[in-house]
């Protein structure tokens, strides 16, 4: 399951209309479709993003360089957390980042997790039904405490913001 890299170098340092960001997406983010008729980015959920005050708003229908960013965090989060959470997630990480190094990170980690993938595919490679369904069992239940977790620490955030204002 290799997944196409990417770097802030191929995103586009001009303005793009929405078909064009769409088309973007559906290239780098192809490898993680599970089924081939799935859309992984849509117009619907763009402006949903806007609408709820995930992303800001395009500037005359074109998006920028630092919405592509947050439009490819936004797409792994929401595989997780609630658009909420992440409205809340940026909220937070705005005072403490800049848009340049929060998208690093989120390289650095997403490079990591594929890494880490690979490796433990790697695992599974003899075939041994026993071992791929208790790594399946390890891998669902890890997923979701580290859900919890990073909503705890989300809410944990939010609630010390909320106590120093």
């Amino acid at each position: 399951m290799p997944h196409k890299e990417l770097k802030d170098s191929d995103i586009p340092n001009i303005d793009v209309y929405m078909d064009q960001l769409i088309s973007f997406f559906e290239e780098y983010l192809d490898s993680y479709r599970r089924d081939p008729k799935e859309k992984v980015l849509t117009k619907t959920m763009v402006n949903n993003y806007v609408k709820n005050g995930v992303m800001e708003k395009p500037t005359k229908r074109k998006y920028n360089k630092n919405q592509l960013k947050s439009l490819f965090i936004i797409y792994h989060l929401k595989q997780v957390l609630s658009l909420q959470d992440i409205k809340s997630f940026f909220e937070l990480s705005d005072s403490i980042y800049r848009k340049d190094d929060l998208f690093q990170n989120f390289l650095d980690a997403q490079n990591k997790a594929s890494q880490d993938m690979d490796t433990l595919l790697k695992n599974t490679e003899n075939g041994d039904p026993r071992a791929i369904t208790e790594m399946i069992l390890h891998l669902a239940v890890e997923a979701f405490a580290r859900k919890r977790l990073a909503e705890k620490l989300i809410d944990d955030m939010n609630n010390q913001k909320q106590t120093e204002n």
